[in-house]
């Protein structure tokens, strides 16, 4: 007799139930539609950040290439000059061994003492030209077209690379 009672609670619970699960589908649906947006508003400015370092590391790149490429010249200037000059010290020497053969000295001091000099004379020629070199570097380099950028205001990432290039 009260079967058909019985069945009404259990609709009723079902009901009840059904109500309360497809309540959190929608609350579950209406957070993630929150996170959502929230993601796609603040993706413009991740997009923005990711395009500024880009942009530096860039010209971290940039820089490293010309500061290299600055180096490779000056060692290749140095080469050529360290090649000259011992050109013209083997040369120096050669001519006074020969003026000894010549002259039939055969004093290893006498000898010794006619090269130190052309050493000697050798080095304060050097000298002087590197000093009118350095000037002119100095001069050539009072006002650097890029400032260097600074290590300690890079981002980690940022930082990374620049170890990774500098390594290489």
């Amino acid at each position: 007799m009260f079967e058909w009672l019985r069945r009404k609670i259990r609709l009723e619970q079902m009901n009840s139930g059904l109500v309360s699960a497809f309540t959190k589908i929608k609350e579950d649906l209406h957070m993630q539609k929150r996170v959502l947006a929230d993601l796609h508003e603040n993706h413009h400015v991740f997009k923005k950040h990711t395009s500024i370092n880009h942009q530096r590391i860039a010209d971290w790149i940039k820089h490293f290439d010309a500061s290299i490429s600055k180096l490779d010249q000056d060692v290749r200037v140095l080469e050529n000059r360290l090649d000259d000059d011992f050109e013209k010290l083997s040369t120096a020497s050669l001519n006074l061994f020969q003026e000894a053969y010549a002259k039939n000295i055969k004093d290893a001091q006498a000898v010794k003492k006619e090269v130190l000099k052309e050493v000697e004379v050798f080095l304060s020629e050097s000298k002087h030209k590197q000093g009118e070199k350095a000037n002119v570097a100095n001069i050539s380099n009072v006002k650097p077209v890029m400032q260097e950028p600074y290590f300690d205001s890079l981002s980690n990432p940022e930082k990374w690379l620049v170890g990774v290039l500098f390594n290489a």
